[in-house]
């Protein structure tokens, strides 16, 4: 799943994302599509710490990010 451009800063800016980031495991679970990481996110209790893995530029990099409420 791509991440796009916003408008605003919101949580996945803060947690280390950029545009053209490629996710593709959340918690040693393969994301394929955004309905993947929907589900995945609300299997998680907000405030507790995740490995979020992604590609950026082909590198495979992991963030360790903590989920927040959408304002």
């Amino acid at each position: 799943m791509q991440c796009r451009p916003s408008n605003r800063i919101g949580p996945a800016q803060d947690a280390g994302l950029k545009l053209g980031d490629v996710i593709v495991g959340f918690d040693y679970k393969t994301v394929s599509n955004i309905d993947d990481l929907y589900r995945l996110l609300e299997e998680k209790s907000i405030g507790n710490s995740i490995e979020l893995n992604i590609l950026r530029k082909g590198v495979l990099k992991v963030l360790d990010i903590i989920p927040r409420q959408l304002n």
